[in-house]
């Protein structure tokens, strides 16, 4: 079996604490992927200097992976056949990385965390491995869903359509985001 990037058809990015005074955060991003050409033993996926706490297969296994804090390689538990569909979830913390142009990444401004989903000065320019794992190539289209949990007085904006906000404890909240 070869090593081939993956066809990701949608992340699940669910971002469940914001430090905006340390200027990191943690979450996890389940991952749905395919196999366009021939079938595949790894998920190859970008990903800039975060720490890793676990990736776990849909079957609830714990995978093995090589991270360089840039390129992350994990080892599925069984090859991933032409066309097939198969789901990974990273959960990472750490703190999100800028563009070294300061044009583009993760920024923390006060109250305010926010994304810039470019980067000027890196290569290639889209910039989501700047905050979540991903395949940050601009060929790969994928839907996405975001999982913003916030303070209850604090909002969390998105691309796409507010699902709803969830009440997850008194005097926190998680902001639903389907696009």
């Amino acid at each position: 079996n070869s090593q081939l990037l993956s066809d990701v058809t949608k992340y699940d990015v669910s971002i469940t604490s914001i430090d905006y005074s340390g200027k990191t955060i943690a979450g996890f991003t389940r991952i749905e992927f395919t196999s366009p050409s021939q079938p595949i033993s790894t998920l190859q996926l970008s990903l800039l200097s975060m720490n890793i706490d676990s990736i776990v297969h849909v079957t609830g296994t714990l995978l093995p992976y090589v991270y360089n804090d840039t390129n992350l390689s994990i080892t599925l538990p069984a090859p991933v056949n032409l066309l097939d569909t198969d789901y990974v979830s990273v959960y990472y913390h750490g703190a999100p990385q800028t563009d070294p142009s300061n044009w583009g990444g993760f920024y923390f401004s006060g109250v305010y965390a926010f994304n810039l989903g470019v980067g000027f000065d890196s290569d290639p320019h889209c910039f989501g491995r700047a905050w979540f794992p991903c395949n940050d190539i601009f060929t790969d289209r994928s839907k996405y869903s975001f999982h913003i949990t916030t303070p209850s007085n604090y909002k969390a904006f998105c691309n796409g359509i507010l699902n709803g906000v969830d009440s997850i404890s008194a005097g926190t909240v998680r902001w639903n985001w389907e696009f």
